[in-house]
């Protein structure tokens, strides 16, 4: 375990290949992380409540004939997804004092991500410029439950869906649901020229998928989820908290 794990509380942790925000790891024993062993979204980890309960078979599967059948009806590629805060070397996330670190690793002691003030700037002002311009037509910050959670949020909001590429190697629950900050998710119609104009602006973005109409939302490889299926269990929670569920 290396020095800056001990001093955050982040255990099971590996050597950082990070030197500038310390270990950015949170490698928790797998018997500490519960999820719904049906779901493949990630590793190991099931997207389709996150990040309140891990979801059963029943649940996740329950509209994955509607779907399929929707996906190939609908599957026209729509704008370009981005990520704007990171580059697309990025393949870890901060996760201590996370919600997945809270409710799916039993709550270690950790720190907090490091805040940049000045890079909370310009990226912000960034993507406030580009939404002026109409450059970008779709944006949301990265906060509670990192990226994966962002995009689940969007496409529930546009009753739309998306296909994300999963970096090739690094720490997935963190890239997925790590809370490092300044960081957003943006949809614009011309990727190329959004790149272009971060590069100009000094601010880190990447390339991470596309919007779809097929309603879907798919990391790589594995397994879809249906977005109605998300929005259900997201508009269920609530209710079901308050009958003691």
């Amino acid at each position: 375990m290396c020095t800056d794990c001990t001093k955050q509380g982040l255990f099971g942790c590996p050597e950082s290949k990070s030197s500038q925000v310390g270990c950015t790891k949170f490698c928790a024993p797998t018997e500490q992380v519960r999820t719904g062993s049906s779901c493949r979204l990630l590793p190991r980890l099931c997207l389709a409540r996150a990040p309140t309960t891990p979801c059963t078979r029943a649940r996740c599967s329950r509209r994955a004939r509607h779907a399929r059948s929707s996906r190939r009806a609908r599957a026209r590629a729509s704008p370009r997804t981005k990520k704007i805060g990171q580059t697309d070397e990025a393949d870890d996330g901060w996760l201590g004092v996370s919600l997945y670190a809270r409710n799916l690793a039993g709550a270690p002691e950790a720190a907090p991500p490091p805040v940049d003030l000045e890079a909370e700037r310009r990226n912000g002002l960034f993507v406030q410029q580009q939404i002026a311009s109409g450059a970008i037509t779709a944006a949301h910050d990265i906060s509670d439950g990192g990226l994966a959670v962002a995009i689940a949020e969007m496409c529930i909001a546009g009753r739309i869906g998306a296909q994300i590429a999963l970096p090739s190697g690094g720490n997935l629950h963190g890239w997925a649901f790590g809370e490092d900050q300044a960081r957003y998710v943006v949809a614009a119609a011309d990727p190329q020229a959004l790149l272009t104009a971060a590069k100009a602006a000094g601010v880190p973005a990447a390339a991470i998928g596309s919007t779809l109409d097929g309603g879907e939302l798919q990391f790589g490889d594995e397994v879809a989820i249906s977005v109605v299926d998300l929005s259900d269990q997201v508009e269920a929670t609530i209710p079901e908290l308050m009958q003691g569920g």
